[in-house]
């Protein structure tokens, strides 16, 4: 009755039973497969996106380099091509790429206490006993080529020296009020004519005493001998040459205004300055009043021979460790001519003839130096009496370490005058170099203990050899084997 067909749906039946399950379990596997599969697409999604950000920034970075570098060549072209700056050899300097044109840039203050003694001192000198801060010396200096090396140029400003200062209890007559003003003490140009001539015009050092054409940063004590300062001539406008075509010797010829120039180019009113009746000599100020020498002319001449070693081992009195030895000689003579008819400075009509010798020795931290000088008034007019003068120092020091140099100097000399005693000194000191001439600390004890303070009329062709900015501060006319003078003095100095 139900054939065939109730037995296939049985079947069927029992087929679908067994079979279900394994559906469910093949679809769950499917789905876990479609959900890793979008997981990865997220993900390469997302690094796509982060690439085409990183390949965004690098290319705004490179636009941002290349609009940089386009502006600094545009400046450098603006620049003459480039410029160059920097420290060489402890100036800083500016200079274009092809070298024709440079700066240098130079500066050095000194800061200087000092304490003096000495009896008996006259009333409105600041009595027996006086100590004082002082900037005594802050010049910068300019200097370097233009055109090509061959043409040079300087040109220096300091501060007025205090010298002239009224706190220092110099008295009234002629003196600067104007402490710490600016003043050109050197300027001028250079040419170099052939490898063997160079030739220099303007306002500067008279090629004359080995100390004094120190820099001021290279002394060794705290200041010049008062016999170098006795003896100096300063600074003064001339032509100047200058000869190296031998291979040891340096030799300098100079036609100049003399000393005895008025160089101060005002006073509190404006006008010519005096100071007790003398001019202010070319040692302080830069620039002359016309009509005002009494110099025809001067002529100056200085010959340096190094026996061994290297020039610019002659810059300053340091033999510093580790170099090698050196040994100078040098000498100079200085002839001014008097002018008639301007008879005001001290020393009348008088032609003025100075000379000097000197030597210096350096060897294993050992330095040593010694120098003559001499002077005479020739054919004097006026009722300023003819006289010699006759002066020497010497110095010898040592590096005890590399930054520690004691050191010791010696001086006399004499004015001429009839019955005056001769002058004798003595220093006692010592440099620490914190960096060389850079940083350095020196102090010393200054003691005069014979001779005769000199008149006026005995410098009239430099500055007071017992002034205030020795720290000496001593009015002429003391005897000092009777009150001896001793100072203390210690100064610090920065340079560059």
């Amino acid at each position: 009755m139900f054939g065939k067909r109730p037995t296939t749906l049985i079947a069927g039946a029992l087929m679908a039973g067994l079979t279900g399950p394994a559906f469910a379990s093949e679809a769950d596997a499917l789905r876990s497969e479609v959900d890793s599969l979008r997981a990865e697409v997220a993900a390469l999604r997302q690094n796509t996106d982060e690439n085409w950000l990183n390949e965004r920034r690098a290319s705004e970075i490179k636009g941002l380099i290349r609009d940089v570098l386009s502006d600094a060549e545009t400046r450098s072209t603006l620049l003459q091509e480039g410029m160059m700056a920097g420290n060489d050899n402890g100036k800083f300097f500016l200079k274009s790429a092809d070298g024709n044109f440079l700066m240098n840039i130079s500066a050095f203050a000194q800061i200087r206490y000092v304490a003096n003694f000495q009896n008996g001192r006259a009333n409105g000198t600041g009595g027996d006993d006086q100590n004082q801060f002082q900037l005594n010396r802050a010049k910068i200096r300019l200097d370097g080529h233009i055109i090509d090396p061959s043409w040079g140029y300087f040109l220096q400003l300091a501060t007025n020296n205090p010298e002239f200062d009224t706190s220092t209890n110099q008295g009234a007559n002629g003196t600067l009020r104007q402490n710490g003003f600016v003043f050109m003490q050197e300027a001028g140009m250079s040419k170099q004519v052939t490898d063997d001539i160079k030739l220099y015009a303007g306002v500067m050092k008279t090629p004359f005493l080995r100390e004094f054409l120190l820099y001021e940063t290279d002394l060794l004590a705290v200041d010049r001998a008062s016999a170098t300062e006795f003896f100096n001539i300063g600074r003064t406008a001339q032509f100047l040459l200058e000869y190296t075509g031998f291979e040891n010797f340096k030799i300098y010829t100079s036609i100049n205004n003399g000393s005895r120039v008025n160089l101060n180019p005002f006073n509190d009113q404006g006008g010519l300055q005096l100071y007790g009746n003398n001019t202010i000599n070319s040692n302080n100020y830069g620039f002359a009043v016309f009509g005002s020498n009494a110099v025809e002319f001067g002529v100056t001449g200085r010959a340096d021979w190094k026996v061994w070693g290297d020039w610019s081992q002659q810059d300053d009195f340091v033999a510093w460790r580790g170099d090698d030895s050196a040994f100078f000689v040098g000498a100079a003579v200085n002839y001014e001519i008097a002018k008639e008819g301007v008879t005001r400075n001290l020393g009348g009509g008088a032609d003025y003839f100075s000379y000097t010798a000197d030597a210096l020795w350096k060897q294993n931290g050992l330095s040593l130096m010694g120098a003559f000088m001499g002077s005479k008034y020739i054919n004097p007019t006026g009722g300023f009496t003819d006289r010699d003068s006759y002066g020497a120092i010497a110095y010898a020091a040592y590096m005890l370490t590399d930054e520690l140099q004691p050191y010791i100097r010696g001086e006399w000399f004499t004015d001429g005058t009839a019955g005056a005693e001769d002058v004798i000194g003595a220093t006692f000191g010592f440099n620490y170099y914190f960096a060389r001439q850079n940083a350095k600390l020196s102090m010393d004890v200054v003691w005069f203990f014979q001779g005769d303070i000199p008149q006026a009329q005995s410098y009239a062709f430099a500055r007071n050899p017992f002034g205030p900015a020795l720290g000496l501060n001593n009015g002429p006319g003391r005897r000092i084997s009777d009150d001896n003078i001793v100072a203390i003095r210690g100064q610090f100095q920065i340079a560059f």
